[in-house]
């Protein structure tokens, strides 16, 4: 039975009954009620003069009471110093589950003080539990939205090659979720010289972006086409595709056909075939199916024989068997044979037989002689002699005749 109707059912029975109880007790009480007769007002209710003592007495004791008589009682500021303190000291705690507890309702309710305490402790490596680039992530992120010029002129002060760009990308979308057209501008007047001189776009405009892409789609998805590093576009595809994947996957392939030919769009092909092979591999086998040929079918034709074969080889194998001829199916048979001849080589080799000598599966052959050389050096010259192009065929029998030799001597 469906989970929800179960729940339902239950409430509902539980509703009745207590229905059914509380009429039952209202006509219980009615009777008692009316064998009960009323106090005789002219005397005093006992209950009433209990009633008055009590609070005679309670009233006597706040009087008399230690905290306010000595004015000990704990100001809010007090209270949150030594909640602070407690959860300061929790983070360091050898149970990851307290740790990660505390060190977000830390970051959750920042003030001056939490970050200079939060500071200190991670300068100190007082938290050996909690992972560095964790930390800078989340909680720099978090203080940007509560000050995010202190907490950008803080990252000047990190190491430039570990932490800085990090933690810049961090604040800049925390920042970017409360007021992104602050955050914009900053990230436009603080362009590295770098990304200027090597005309590569403006990298901090992915930390905007990332902070963006839930309200903002649109606005996000113009600042990466302002952007022509790869990796750089390949790290803001991966954010904005999660944002509209998020919305479905008709949502996510429009956004794909939204950019114009040319690296933003390949990139943003990529992160929708990433995610399509995560999601469903099927589907993405179809999508690779129904594409031309060209650059980006390979690389997703690559990565989707990968997740192919460590599932089923023979279902991998069997896909790129019937992909036509074309760069993609090479690329896609070298990947199968990388991965299916550490775990089967003779299945691997039975399956390479079937097809032609020709220089379509040259890379595929190359492949498995190198990962067979070790073990069987033999067998994997005649196998690097199959290859057709003289070129690889020289660099492959090369290769391979270092183990032969090695085993030859190992011989005698």
């Amino acid at each position: 039975m469906n989970k929800f109707l179960l729940l339902f059912l239950l409430v509902g029975v539980g509703l009745a009954s207590y229905w059914t109880g509380l009429k039952h007790r209202a006509a219980k009480r009615h009777q008692e009620i009316s064998q009960v007769q009323p106090f005789d007002l002219r005397k005093p209710n006992p209950s009433q003069h209990q009633a008055s003592e009590n609070k005679t007495t309670l009233e006597s004791n706040r009087e008399t009471s230690p905290s306010t008589a000595t004015g000990g009682e704990i100001s809010p500021t007090e209270t949150r110093k030594q909640s602070r303190e407690d959860l300061l000291r929790k983070v360091g705690s050898s149970d990851p589950l307290e740790q990660m507890s505390a060190f977000v309702e830390l970051c959750q309710d920042l003030d001056d003080e939490t970050i200079s305490a939060m500071i200190e402790a991670y300068e100190k490596k007082d938290w050996k539990g909690i992972d560095a680039m964790l930390f800078l992530n989340y909680f720099t992120y978090a203080w940007a939205k509560h000050d995010p010029i202190a907490a950008l002129e803080w990252s000047k002060t990190r190491d430039p090659f570990l932490e800085q760009d990090l933690v810049s990308e961090a604040m800049l979308s925390g920042w970017a979720s409360v007021d992104p057209q602050a955050a914009l501008a900053w990230a436009r007047e603080n362009k590295s010289p770098r990304d200027q001189e090597q005309k590569r776009g403006n990298e901090l405009l992915i930390g905007v972006m990332k902070g963006m892409a839930e309200t903002d789609s649109t606005g996000a998805t113009e600042l990466m086409k302002e952007l022509n590093y790869v990796l750089y576009l390949d790290n803001a595809a991966s954010t904005l595709m999660a944002s509209a994947w998020a919305k479905g996957e008709q949502t996510a392939f429009d956004w794909v056909e939204s950019f114009p030919e040319g690296k933003a769009r390949n990139s943003a092909y990529e992160a929708l075939g990433k995610r399509l092979i995560r999601e469903d591999l099927n589907r993405a086998v179809e999508w690779v199916d129904s594409m031309d040929e060209s650059k980006i079918k390979t690389k997703i034709a690559r990565e989707t024989a990968k997740a192919m074969v460590i599932r089923s080889p023979e279902k991998a194998a069997d896909w790129v068997a019937r992909m036509p001829l074309g760069e993609a199916r090479s690329a896609s048979m070298e990947r199968v044979v990388s991965e299916w001849v550490e775990q089967d080589p003779v299945a691997t080799a039975e399956w390479l037989n079937q097809f032609s000598n020709d220089q379509q599966i040259d890379g595929a052959l190359a492949i498995f002689s190198h990962q067979i050389a070790k073990k069987d050096p033999q067998s994997a010259l005649q196998w690097a002699q199959a290859i057709e192009d003289p070129k690889r065929k020289e660099r492959a029998t090369g290769y391979v005749k270092k183990y032969f030799l090695k085993k030859q001597k190992e011989k005698k």
